[in-house]
């Protein structure tokens, strides 16, 4: 299961590399929303797919929804990806033993690529010593027997809110350790709830040549008109939110004050070219 948020740019990488295990049939559902600004988009980017509709608000009653569709087909295994995530086939090799053996397994390590500085890290035990949310598996009756994996009101935690669930149950996890192999990555943008600069300090610094080669990433990968309009949109969406509790060029400041912080220079000259951007773009 792929819960789809903006982001056509990335969705269009996940579609291009999608890789599937050799010993056993998979079936892939996707989940969109209709209010996404690039809902058209995404939508044919996952033609030939199933698909599923849900409001994105909020994420955790969006993948509940999901999965509760997904109930109405015949499977063994629930696996789930983001749609920013990347894996490599050996990924399924190392999975391979565990669907004998254990109701409830991933892998514990990560790649983290962040889009807008080109910076990568390795992130050892991510979910504190649990298994990360990207090809993490679990067997069709716990699912039955927890029902919802996560909480209708979050839009964010989703990996330990569902663990938790599971785990008071009773269900234990085992987690696969895959050391420094890069079988996984994760690429940040301005859209992700958790973006890079707010994980940087929590993993070791690669080298983000290497990484994209791993993942089979060229700079011709990414189509810089998408990345260029999501990245305008999600400044404008940050503005709006912060111009409730302030003016509109006061809220500009502070946004344009945080990129910087995050990216090492503002995303705007002043406000007024701001204005401009937002006008033609957006029709604001």
């Amino acid at each position: 299961m792929v819960p789809i948020w903006k982001r056509p740019e990335i969705l269009k990488l996940f579609v291009n590399r999608l890789n599937f295990p050799y010993y056993c049939e998979t079936r892939l559902l996707f989940i969109i929303s209709p209010e996404d600004p690039f809902y058209k988009a995404n939508k044919k980017l996952v033609k030939g797919y199933d698909f599923f509709e849900h409001k994105n608000d909020t994420l955790g009653e969006k993948k509940n929804a999901g999965l509760q569709y997904a109930l109405h087909w015949s499977w063994d295994y629930f696996t789930e990806f983001g749609s920013d995530n990347i894996w490599r086939p050996e990924l399924w090799r190392i999975l391979e033993p565990y669907f004998s053996t254990s109701d409830y397994f991933g892998v514990n390590n990560g790649y983290f690529w962040d889009l807008k500085t080109d910076k990568a890290i390795l992130i050892k035990n991510y979910n504190s010593g649990d298994a990360i949310g990207a090809a993490r598996c679990i067997k069709r009756n716990i699912i039955e027997d927890v029902g919802k994996l996560w909480r209708d009101d979050w839009d964010s935690g989703m990996d330990g809110c569902s663990h938790l669930a599971i785990e008071k149950k009773g269900y234990k996890q085992t987690v696969i350790d895959i050391g420094e192999q890069p079988l996984t990555l994760d690429i940040k943008t301005a859209t992700n709830i958790n973006p890079f600069f707010s994980i940087e300090d929590d993993g070791i610094q690669v080298d983000s040549e290497w990484v994209k080669e791993q993942f089979d990433i060229t700079n011709k990968s990414i189509d810089p008109v998408y990345f260029t309009t999501i990245e305008i949109e999600e400044f404008w969406r940050r503005v709006e939110v912060k111009t409730q509790v302030c003016g509109k060029e006061s809220a500009f400041n502070q946004v344009n004050t945080e990129y910087a912080q995050a990216f090492g220079r503002p995303r705007f000259k002043n406000y007024e070219t701001y204005q401009v951007t937002i006008s033609q773009r957006f029709k604001k």
